[in-house]
């Protein structure tokens, strides 16, 4: 699943369209601003002019080379407007998610599991009428087909995935009763000597 292809002004109107409806809920801005890392992360997000690989890595702390990698990985999804990329508001929740599923040892292929769970449920929730609005504005919903299609693919790789994360969990399991019975040992353990 990759970003869409728009011209400068077709970018621009998507993001002002965006943006519009950002503004016109605040609790929703306050929340999405919270999802973002803040007010002036939204606002960058929110520039129609948009950001490249430079400004996007640099807005979230990581290096460029990191963000090049995940487009590669296919984890990030930047739309291309004249031949070159640039950043909306789904790809800081796209890179929240990715950041979030790393931080528990995931490897780069369950965490892509997981962020295409995380899209296919959303595309749902779009075709239902639901809320998604606010992060997809501008790109194309999917036919029922496709959607169903995603659906069953993202449904069995998210399974393998939770399979090995259950797997990891049970690993970490026994490595924490491990470590507790080390510092129960050790602070059981009297190491003052003896008086003769």
């Amino acid at each position: 699943m990759t970003g869409q292809t728009f011209t400068p002004s077709e970018f621009a109107q998507a993001v002002n369209a965006l943006r519009e409806v950002v503004r016109h809920h605040p609790e929703g801005q306050r929340n999405i601003a919270a999802i973002c890392g803040g007010e002036a992360v939204l606002d960058a997000m929110l520039s129609p002019r948009g950001l490249g690989i430079g400004g996007f890595a640099e807005l979230m702390e990581l290096p460029a080379s990191t963000v090049r990698h995940f487009i590669r990985e296919d984890l990030l999804h930047p739309w291309t407007v004249n031949g070159k990329f640039k950043f909306m508001l789904q790809n800081v929740i796209e890179l929240r998610g990715i950041r979030q599923w790393q931080s528990l040892g995931l490897t780069l292929d369950e965490t892509r599991a997981f962020m295409e769970a995380q899209q296919v449920t959303g595309m749902l929730i779009q075709g239902e009428g639901g809320g998604m609005a606010t992060v997809t504005a501008g790109m194309e919903k999917p036919s029922p087909e496709t959607i169903r299609e995603l659906k069953a693919t993202t449904l069995a790789r998210i399974r393998e995935a939770n399979a090995r994360l259950s797997e990891k969990y049970d690993v970490l399991g026994r490595q924490l009763e491990a470590a507790r019975a080390l510092e129960k040992s050790l602070g059981e353990l009297d190491l003052l000597p003896t008086p003769d």
